[in-house]
């Protein structure tokens, strides 16, 4: 688990293309079918005064899988807010957005 850096862009790629059409509405309340470049760019480029993003990450002879990702994100008054958690579906139930949550 770490901090989410903008050079994670492929991997949010690979994981958003392996995940399916109901994963994908869970998590975006939309059917989305791509992740467009200014998406890519609001989910890997953090604001953290406002909010911090995690990722789970599985590494294999120097190559990264992103497994899951959440955020939280905070209203700038600091009472309230709302998070996000996705997990890719071949990894759904091993107890990775609990933990990243």
């Amino acid at each position: 688990m770490r901090p989410v850096k903008p050079e994670d862009a492929p991997l949010f790629i690979d994981l958003f293309k392996n995940m399916s059409p109901t994963s994908i509405y869970y998590r975006f309340f939309a059917p989305i079918k791509e992740l467009k470049p200014e998406m890519l760019a609001r989910f890997t480029q953090i604001d953290y005064d406002r909010e911090i993003a995690m990722v789970a990450i599985q590494e294999n002879e120097g190559q990264e899988r992103l497994l899951g990702v959440a955020r939280i994100i905070g209203d700038p008054d600091g009472r309230l807010g709302k998070f996000a958690v996705s997990v890719g579906d071949q990894w759904h139930g091993k107890g990775i957005g609990a933990v990243l949550l």
